[in-house]
């Protein structure tokens, strides 16, 4: 084990030791004679008294230079080091310095990666200036070819910046390896600096020949890290804004954390229970907000780069539907809108779905189509078919559902624009129970309610439908495969098509505990798009493919660092101007693997993932353990200063 000074210089404030004994040389109390006369019990009892506290006063000094040598040690930035830490004699040193994002945590100014440089710095000073030597970066391996000595690696060091990029430590350290395979070197050396976090390595390295060694250089800073590492927007509600947050904790700790949401006028306040060393889920539903985002974060610590994070809000606006009704009969199991109105009228004081209009197909008109976020055709024999195209062209969603009165060659014009057809309304063999294809699409068809919900909906008619080139998908379907519910986009809107009926001349679904939650999915979907979403959620990964064909140009910025200090983008949003001339709006969050502060060893058994050849060396810094000693050397002194005024005040 080594004891490593950053700034030795610092160790020249020793010649202060000098003060605190001149001081006490200079002011010692003295004793004022009186002549009166002698008792020969008086001046014995003097004599013990001077010599105690004689003793306290050495105690004092020794107390006040421990203290000043302490505070001198402090500034001089001592480290620890264990494992290997010399340059070998002769061959080439390569230098693989870990510069991913997680390197970045630590206090201001001695963060992992600062540290990296200071120990390369160090080891480059000791080595001779022509000797050979190479430096190898995850974020871009061949950035530094042209070093080739020491003394070009020294000079590069202060320049060398860390990445917020997600790269591992594997191709530098096979690189390195290849190289000296192919340039036939005797002897060479491998110097790996890094944090250890489980993300450093892809895959177990390879055993390297005898003639290399490799040192691990462990940077021991930062061990533990809470961090918001993904935000899901939930399935869309017309209601309220649903989303997950996953907050990852690296600490063996389960002290709840608290989590601040922002809005523009409002700020919310949730205590969040957490799992040692695991990810947890939280889910919320806000039904007010203000402004068009959401900002989530966590306290601040010694990594800043994943304690912020937004979130797109939508707009609160209740759906206009309208309710086309193609056969408005008195009798409500014949009337298609019966069963669609019950539901809606139910919705809409409690979950704030709109009051809707109810029309026949005569009076689809432009105003009414215009005014409408949803069109309900229902077992409409003959569509207005340039009013329905005109609706999904503008964004807007249609469903349709089908029954006795459909002509299956007028709307075979509308459905042939799409790759589907209809044949003919048709009664089957048997009624046919529902399966689930897709449970993506819809939130009340899922694999855990879908049981419950449609446990007994069975279809006795249907409409036979063909996809042709049609980029629709099958939600529900009958046991024999034909799709009875069908969803996708379509152009700047979205279409559903229900084969059978929605009263119960076709099939028992109004009577299912499930209709009331599949009609407001079917709401939902139809209603709320992915283009209203006016800012894109990415990740530091997902943005280099982005970046390929856009300037990018940042415009808030969630850390306190400088973004000309870091390689690659800062969490933060940004602006993405495209060659056309268009923008887009991007949230940018950190690598979720860059959060997890879980080093090998205490995941893994190192040895069993680093070759047995590796010789590890950790470095660990001791500025808070002498922080603590400082703290008690005042304690002490200040407690012997003040015995020695109370003896000398009563003497």
């Amino acid at each position: 084990m080594n004891i490593v000074l950053l700034a030795p210089l610092a160790l020249l404030g020793m010649i202060g030791l000098a003060v605190p004994i001149y001081l006490h040389m200079r002011h010692r109390p003295r004793a004022i004679s009186f002549r009166f006369s002698a008792l020969e019990f008086l001046l014995s009892a003097q004599k013990k008294r001077q010599r105690h506290l004689k003793v306290e006063q050495f105690l004092l000094l020794l107390t006040r230079l421990i203290l000043l040598s302490l505070l001198v040690f402090l500034f001089s930035r001592p480290f620890r080091e264990s494992g290997t830490g010399t340059l070998p004699s002769q061959g080439p040193v390569f230098f693989i310095l870990d510069d991913s994002a997680s390197m970045m945590a630590g206090r201001q100014g001695s963060s992992a990666f600062q540290k990296a440089i200071t120990a390369m710095g160090d080891m480059a000073s000791e080595a001779q200036a022509d000797a050979q030597a190479f430096l190898l970066c995850p974020s871009d391996p061949a950035s530094h070819r042209d070093i080739r000595t020491f003394h070009q690696l020294k000079k590069i060091l202060p320049a060398l910046k860390p990445s917020t990029h997600n790269k591992s430590l594997d191709d530098c350290y096979n690189r390195a390896l290849d190289f000296i395979l192919s340039e036939k070197y005797p002897s060479a050396t491998v110097e790996i600096f890094s944090d250890n976090r489980l993300s450093s390595w892809k895959a177990p390295p390879k055993e390297p020949a005898s003639h290399i060694q490799v040192h691990i250089n462990q940077l021991d800073v930062a061990k533990e890290n809470i961090g918001l590492v993904d935000l899901k927007p939930l399935v869309a509600s017309t209601q309220s804004n649903g989303f997950e947050v996953q907050v990852l904790n690296s600490s063996p700790s389960d002290t709840p954390i608290e989590l601040k949401l922002e809005a523009k006028h409002k700020t919310w306040r949730e205590n969040l229970p957490l799992a040692p060393h695991a990810t947890t889920a939280h889910r919320f539903n806000l039904t007010e907000t203000s402004g068009n985002r959401l900002t989530f974060s966590l306290p601040a610590d010694s990594f800043p780069l994943d304690n912020c994070q937004i979130f797109p809000v939508k707009t609160y606006r209740k759906p206009n539907i309208l309710l086309v009704d193609g056969n408005p009969d008195p009798n409500p199991e014949n009337s298609a809108s019966y069963f669609f109105r019950t539901v809606l009228d139910g919705l809409e004081p409690l979950q704030g779905v709109s009051p809707y209009q109810l029309v026949t197909a005569a009076g689809m008109t432009k105003e009414r189509m215009s005014w409408a976020d949803v069109i309900m055709m229902l077992n409409v024999d003959d569509p207005p078919i340039n009013l329905c195209s005109k609706a999904l062209s503008s964004g807007k969603g249609l469903f349709v559902s089908c029954g006795n009165r459909i002509l299956p060659k007028a709307w075979n014009a509308f459905m042939q624009n799409y790759g589907m057809e209809f044949w003919e309304w048709t009664d089957l063999p048997n009624p046919f129970h529902l399966t689930l294809r897709e449970n993506r699409i819809l939130d009340a068809v899922n694999p855990e309610n879908f049981s419950t919900y449609f446990a007994e909906a069975a279809v006795d008619k249907n409409q036979i439908v063909t996809l042709k080139t049609s980029k629709m998908k099958p939600v529900l379907a009958l046991e024999d495969g034909s799709p009875v519910l069908l969803a996708g986009q379509v152009g700047q809107g979205r279409l559903m098509l229900w084969t059978s009926s929605m009263d119960l001349s076709g099939a028992n679904l109004p009577l299912q505990v499930g209709y009331v939650p599949l009609i407001q999915s079917i709401i939902d979907y139809l209603f709320f798009r992915e283009e209203q979403i006016e800012l894109e959620l990415k990740t530091v990964s997902e943005l280099e493919d982005v970046l390929l064909n856009g300037k990018l140009v940042l415009t808030q910025n969630w850390t306190d660092l400088n973004p000309d200090q870091v390689n690659g983008p800062l969490p933060g949003l940004y602006v993405l101007t495209q060659p056309d001339g268009s923008s887009r709006n991007l949230a940018v969050r950190l690598d979720q693997e860059e959060s997890d502060f879980r080093t090998r060893n205490s995941e893994d058994n190192q040895n069993s993932f680093l070759p047995a050849s590796f010789q590890e060396q950790v470095r660990s810094d001791l500025g808070m353990p002498l922080a603590w000693l400082l703290f008690i050397a005042i304690v002490i002194e200040t407690a012997l200063a003040a015995r020695i005024t109370q003896k000398w005040g009563n003497r």
